[in-house]
């Protein structure tokens, strides 16, 4: 059994909804994370390429929204601090990457988790195959 982390859900709200994918498709040239979380969604046939038999995957959608706990603040908190971190080396339009300076500072990052109307959606992927049985 395999978890992965699959992007292609992945964004926070209220903002931009398209944000977080600019950056996404702008890093993926130079950052092998990236590149894996968009591929994740391949999970499945790569392990059918691998000669694992009866491989089934699922995909669950996960929401939090606010008020959110302190271990989902700190998790995303982190996540989104990741995210500036990695626009600061990558070629965005001016008002993301203003968008993103602001998400390095603790304060407004603190201020956009803590925005009653603040909901972080990503999806979680569980992929499972069987080794064949060998004589």
């Amino acid at each position: 059994m395999i978890k992965e982390f699959v992007s292609t859900l992945w964004n926070i709200s209220p903002g931009d909804p398209a944000r977080i994918w600019r950056l996404m498709a702008a890093s993926q040239g130079s950052s092998s994370q990236v590149r894996r979380t968009l591929s994740s969604v391949e999970l499945h046939r790569d392990l059918m390429a691998l000669g694992l038999e009866d491989v089934w995957d699922k995909i669950t959608l996960v929401v939090r929204r606010a008020p959110l706990r302190r271990s989902e603040r700190l998790f995303i908190a982190g996540m989104l601090s990741h995210l500036a971190t990695l626009a600061q080396s990558t070629v965005l339009p001016e008002q993301d990457r203003d968008y993103w300076g602001l998400m390095s500072s603790a304060d407004h990052l603190d201020a956009t988790i803590s925005n009653s109307n603040f909901c972080y959606y990503d999806s979680q992927l569980v992929a499972v195959g069987r080794v064949p049985f060998a004589m």
